[in-house]
């Protein structure tokens, strides 16, 4: 599981600096706010991005309205190849909402 996360959050890097928050539950990733989460499980990660609009896809398995320009998709990676270019583009957009782009 351990390499699993390193992948993970080597894919989160390739965004741009980011900062860990640690919690009790979890591991949050923000650069001017949070904009990612992820929870280490035995057999897989749970994880969720925050995206300015809502996004359909098979990789997401949950998908929470919190405001207008702020939807919590929810996910859970069993394997490195999850870790995929379309992983990335979600990733590449979650991050452009941590730095509030999506605002300007």
């Amino acid at each position: 599981m351990v390499n699993l996360y390193r992948r993970f959050m080597a894919a989160i890097r390739e965004c741009g600096v980011v900062t860990l928050v640690p919690t009790k539950t979890r591991i949050g990733v923000k650069t001017r706010m949070t904009f990612a989460a992820v929870v280490l499980r035995k057999q897989w990660l749970d994880a969720h991005i925050i995206l300015s609009q809502r996004a359909e896809g098979a990789l997401f398995r949950r998908v929470e309205s919190l405001t207008t320009t702020s939807h919590v998709h929810h996910f859970r990676i069993t394997s490195p190849d999850q870790i995929n270019d379309e992983l990335r583009t979600w990733l590449r957009e979650a991050y452009k909402v941590g730095r509030q782009e999506h605002l300007g």
